[in-house]
C-alpha cells in the first residue's frame, strides 16, 4: 500500500492541535450531532454482544451508543489526542488503538461481527486497501455503516473541475474555540459510481444507501444549516454486507 494513501497526522491539526475543539464540535454541533450521527446509527443492526470496530473513532461519541446498545467497541484512530478524549468517555472494556487505516488493520481475520465509519474514509486517496481490510476483519454477514461526503454536495462546492475527477479537496473550516480562525482541511472527492465500484471490488453487497434529512432538533443548533440540508444533502451512508 502507498505509504502516503492518506494525509499524516500533522496535516490534519483539526483531529491533534485542535483536538478539544473538535470534539465539542463533534458532540453538539448540527451537521454531527444532529444530522450524520443519527442517520448513521438509524443504519445499525442490533448490535448487543457483538463486536464493532469504530474506524476512525475519533473522541468516541459513536463508541458511546454503540456500548450503550450493549456492543463490545474497538476503537481505532490514527489521532493520539482524540484517543486520550474518548478513554474518558468509553468503558474500561473498550479497546482503543492508535492507527492509521491507511495500513493494513492490526486486528484477526474475521474477529468483527460490524464495523462504523463516521467520516473518516474521504481522507484516503484509494479507498480500496482499507476496505479490503474491514473485508477481512468482518465474519461473514458483518456489515459495515459508513458515511462520507456526498459528491454532489463536493462538486457544489468545488465546481471547478469534473464531478468525475477523483480529486483531492481543500478546504478553511471554522471551528469554534480556534482562536487563530479557521483550519485547513483536505480529503478526496470521487463520485457515486466511483463509490459503489470501490464496494463492490472489495467484496461487499450495498444492502442500504441513506442521503438523510436533518432532525429537528438542528433548528435550535443552527436553523439556517438545516434549511442548506433540507435542500441539498451534504453527506451520504451506505450500509454494506459481506455475503454470508
Amino acid at each position: 500500500m502507498s505509504p502516503d494513501n492518506g494525509p499524516k497526522s500533522a496535516d490534519l491539526p483539526l483531529y491533534t492541535r485542535h483536538a478539544r475543539e473538535y470534539a465539542r464540535k463533534s458532540a453538539a454541533g448540527l451537521y454531527n450531532a444532529a444530522y450524520e450521527r443519527p442517520a448513521l446509527l438509524s443504519l445499525l443492526p442490533d448490535v448487543r454482544g457483538k463486536a464493532v470496530l469504530d474506524l476512525g473513532c475519533g473522541a468516541g461519541p459513536l463508541g458511546i451508543e454503540l456500548e450503550r446498545r450493549g456492543a463490545r467497541v474497538t476503537g481505532l484512530d490514527r489521532s493520539a489526542e482524540l484517543l486520550a478524549l474518548a478513554r474518558r468517555e468509553l468503558s474500561a472494556g473498550a479497546r482503543l488503538i492508535q492507527h492509521d487505516f491507511a495500513a493494513p488493520l492490526p486486528l484477526a481475520d474475521g474477529c468483527c461481527d460490524g464495523v462504523t465509519a463516521s467520516l473518516c474514509l474521504h481522507y484516503l486517496r484509494d479507498w480500496g486497501p482499507t476496505m479490503a481490510e474491514l473485508f477481512r476483519v468482518l465474519r461473514p454477514g458483518g456489515f459495515v455503516a459508513l458515511s462520507t461526503h456526498h459528491p454532489m454536495d463536493t462538486f457544489h462546492h468545488h465546481p471547478d473541475d469534473s464531478y468525475f475527477a477523483h480529486r483531492e479537496i481543500h478546504e478553511q473550516w471554522k471551528v469554534p474555540g480556534v482562536k487563530e480562525g479557521l483550519v485547513a482541511v483536505r480529503f478526496w472527492h470521487q463520485s457515486l459510481e466511483g463509490l459503489f465500484t470501490v464496494f463492490r471490488d472489495s467484496g461487499f453487497q450495498v444492502d442500504r444507501l441513506h442521503e438523510p434529512l436533518p432532525l429537528d432538533v438542528g433548528e435550535h443548533i443552527d436553523p439556517e444549516g438545516v434549511r442548506r440540508l433540507r435542500r441539498m444533502p451534504s453527506f451520504i451512508l451506505f450500509r454494506l454486507i459481506k455475503p454470508a
